[in-house]
């Protein structure tokens, strides 16, 4: 599917025509996605899933710190992300502009990550806890996830450097905002100000 994705810069006319193109049943298809969107959706999720889970594997990273963590994270994913660069330089900027389903695995699947960062950076005091708030901080980390992988796409330097230096300034930044009373008393401003 990918083969043909980036060779025409299309997904195939249909499940039949593929499915004779590189000579399976149709019905093998659909055993395992309903669509070429599923398809896509399980590999957009598995280039998370599969850094955590080599984060996971790797018994160093079992003593870091919720900010280690985040950046371990980061350089694994994007490291990972080289094998498969083309596919995000065709795809990922067409899903970010139609927001649509393909996603949404993928979404689940580092915010599920982020509230693990989160909660360990609570307990080990390196991120304020905002009580009801606390769901602001997990979102938050989100966009800049999306951010970075934009930034990534674009970037020419040799060895991808400002994508690296990128990534250092914006975990530090959002441990050092997390970190502050004054994040709770700005939400709690904004919190009072924005109509009910």
């Amino acid at each position: 599917y990918w083969e043909h994705l980036l060779e025409h810069g299309k997904a195939p006319a249909s499940v039949f025509k593929f499915c004779k193109e590189v000579g399976i049943k149709e019905g093998d298809f659909y055993r395992e996605y309903g669509s070429f969107d599923a398809l896509e959706a399980n590999f957009w999720e598995s280039t998370v899933t599969d850094a955590v889970s080599s984060l996971d594997a790797d018994p160093e990273t079992s003593g870091y710190d919720a900010r280690q963590l985040l950046l371990a994270f980061y350089f694994t994913y994007f490291e990972a992300l080289l094998e498969h660069r083309s596919k995000f330089l065709l795809r990922f900027p067409c899903l970010r502009k139609s927001g649509g389903e393909t996603l949404k695995g993928f979404r689940r699947a580092f915010s599920d990550f982020a509230v693990r960062v989160i909660n360990q950076g609570r307990a080990e005091e390196q991120i304020v806890d905002l009580k009801k708030l606390n769901t602001l901080q997990e979102k938050g980390l989100y966009p800049q996830f999306r951010f970075l992988i934009d930034f990534h796409l674009k970037d020419s330097s040799k060895g991808f450097e400002d994508t690296d230096a990128l990534i250092e300034k914006s975990v530090r930044f959002f441990f050092d905002a997390a970190k502050f009373p004054v994040l709770e008393s700005t939400v709690d401003l904004f919190r009072f100000l924005v109509p009910r």
